[in-house]
């Protein structure tokens, strides 16, 4: 039976629901207001929408991530346009007359890619033509940026002050010494593109500050340094190949992120970082910078000038030179170091 219930308090009483369950139960408002849609199980459309079961657990909130809709039926009772052309066989049709369906195209969660579950297109059939559905659609990653990747920096003291850097990223095999032959590096390099009138140097200090306060340091061991709560997303088996460099993942799969970069890895590179299921992140400041007031890389600087010539812009960088040779070097300079987890194939697919 269809339901004749279109008073505009049904919206307000569910949020009330909501509000009620979540101070009776401790759950959050969002989780509550889940529950509420989802005990709604027998309502139906106000028109001749014919709702299949996946569309039905989708208005009830099952698969939302990072997106909240306080009420689709009302959505579809009130706001969709009951007359159409049939996205099948192009012929008019009409909701109020005749049995009808939508198709929701709704973007795959992705944590890198497609954080959220948002709504993208509704399509609309008569109900003979085509049934009710979810079209789930899957992130591209060919829009990933395949340069450095700018991010703003707040600043620690006045986090209203944010300049901004780009970071770029080159993943090596380190070389130093035999205990850690092998293991799996990612360079990670800083360039102060605004500085806001402040200099280049304060701002890879705060970007240091950043990098210390979530694990990075000098520990003298790759053993001793670890940034528990960041980790690598590496994607290799496709073109193009890209990383993902998070700062944190939530219980609901969320992330965020400091780096999400395409780039060519290494096949050596990319099977030891998933067999030891961790990479250590060597961070610091951009070549453009070594030369700088403040800035101080050790003997690193002085060991790229001598082996390649400069730059043909003055302004330019030497970062793709940098290799597994330096690593030490930078390290005794303005680098730190972090070990992080690989995110396993399984958690991101």
């Amino acid at each position: 039976m269809v339901s004749d219930d279109t008073s505009p308090g049904r919206h307000t009483a569910r949020k009330n629901a909501a509000r009620a369950l979540a101070a009776a139960s401790g759950i959050s408002y969002t989780a509550a207001l889940r529950q509420v849609a989802k005990d709604d199980t027998d309502r139906q459309p106000r028109l001749r929408w014919v709702l299949t079961d996946d569309v039905r657990a989708w208005f009830a909130g099952e698969g939302w991530i990072g997106v909240q809709y306080p009420d689709l039926y009302a959505w579809l009772d009130d706001e969709v346009q009951p007359t159409y052309d049939c996205d099948w066989c192009g012929q008019p049709g009409d909701a109020r007359s005749v049995d009808s369906s939508i198709v929701l195209t709704i973007a795959a969660f992705d944590p890198d890619l497609s954080p959220v579950t948002g709504h993208l297109t509704t399509r609309k059939y008569h109900a003979a033509c085509k049934a009710s559905g979810i079209r789930w659609a899957t992130p591209s990653p060919l829009t990933i940026p395949a340069g450095p990747q700018l991010i703003g920096l707040p600043s620690s003291a006045q986090p209203d002050q944010v300049a901004e850097l780009d970071l770029d990223a080159r993943p090596v095999i380190y070389s130093g010494d035999p205990e850690h032959d092998g293991r799996a590096v990612l360079l990670l390099t800083a360039r102060v593109i605004d500085d806001l009138g402040q200099g280049t140097a304060p701002w890879l200090t705060e970007f240091e500050l950043f990098l210390r306060q979530h694990g990075f340091g000098h520990p003298g061991s790759f053993i001793d340094t670890r940034a528990d709560e960041w980790s690598l997303r590496i994607e290799a088996l496709h073109q193009p190949q890209w990383i993902a460099l998070r700062t944190a993942t939530a219980d609901d799969g969320s992330v965020r992120g400091l780096l999400l970069r395409a780039l060519e890895l290494p096949d050596a590179w990319v099977e030891q970082a998933r067999h030891d299921q961790e990479v250590t992140v060597v961070a610091g400041p951009c070549t453009s910078h070594w030369d700088e007031p403040g800035i101080d890389v050790g003997v690193a600087a002085d060991e790229l000038a001598k082996e390649h010539l400069e730059p043909e812009d003055p302004g330019g960088c030497r970062c793709a030179l940098l290799d597994a040779a330096h690593v030490d070097e930078l390290l005794e300079g303005s680098f730190v170091m972090g070990q992080i987890s690989v995110v396993a194939d399984e958690q991101v697919h």
